[in-house]
């Protein structure tokens, strides 16, 4: 089962108070999921009736020149045909792509599949919404596997995210950037992101009292962005999912799969 898991997202005093809608987060699906577990969060989105629903990556598994990802691909379409679906790749859907002598096509199968169901793919592109008198600027960054290395990655710049998206425009708009990796928050926040939304760690996978989740995905020991909410000193923020699923250590110990819930809202003119 899965919990559901709200936050409050108040936006710029520009916006018109009353204005609010919500948006769904989902990440790390990993195709490992039953069908039963499938329906539940398919239920759980028509009971929320969100705005939009905005995915994080690694909502296949690509492991030892293996894919699987024709459940969660039903599910993304199934979804998409009933809400504006946003989609990033995380490590596992550019492990596809960039490795196919070992996974062949299986990328251009899935981003076709999910292209012609309507999603929205922004991989290291912007796209804008304008929902209930509140515009969004919706961004994707994804990084390459070099950025996963589980020893000497490469550090996310903003830099990095300049040469990708451009410079954060100055337009009004709240600007959500969708990266699966949390760890380089920082440059995010300094790109511009008011809103990040990540994933990758599975919430730590074990999680202790005080101390938080033990290790990730990365294996590094307590990651100090593992699940929950994040805010830089200027109010920039970062999610991050504990996922859904869960492919190499199927564990989770205190830790149970959500569904993230946005609460969008125009913050009150002082």
């Amino acid at each position: 089962m899965f919990r559901k898991k709200e936050y409050l997202i108040e936006t710029d005093p520009a916006c018109m108070p009353d204005t609010s809608f919500s948006a769904a987060v989902i990440s790390d699906l990993h195709d490992g999921t039953s069908a039963e577990f499938l329906r539940d969060l398919a239920q759980a989105l028509r009971e929320e009736r969100p705005a939009l629903v905005l995915c994080t990556g690694d909502q296949v598994t690509a492991r030892d020149g293996r894919c699987r990802m024709s459940q969660a691909l039903r599910f993304l379409m199934a979804v998409s045909g009933r809400y504006p679906l946003y989609c990033v790749d995380g490590n596992h859907e550019r492990r596809l792509d960039e490795n196919r002598r070992s996974y062949g096509d299986a990328y251009d199968v899935y981003t076709e599949k999910l292209k012609k169901a309507g999603a929205h793919l922004i991989n290291n592109r912007s796209e804008y919404i304008r929902q209930n008198g509140m515009l969004l600027r919706i961004s994707g960054y994804s990084p390459g596997q070099n950025c996963y290395r589980r020893t000497c990655r490469k550090t996310i710049t903003e830099e990095m995210i300049l040469e990708k998206l451009g410079p954060r425009e100055n337009d009004g708009a709240f600007q959500i950037l969708l990266c699966h990796i949390p760890d380089d928050f920082p440059s995010y926040a300094r790109w511009g992101a008011d809103l990040t939304l990540s994933g990758h760690v599975h919430g730590g996978i074990v999680r202790l009292p005080l101390l938080g989740g033990i290790f990730g995905s990365t294996l590094r020991p307590f990651p100090t962005y593992d699940r929950g909410l994040y805010t830089t000193k200027d109010g920039r923020k970062m999610i991050v999912s504990a996922g859904l699923g869960s492919h190499t250590i199927p564990l989770r110990i205190n830790n149970p799969r959500e569904l993230i819930v946005l609460k969008f809202r125009g913050r009150e003119s002082m």
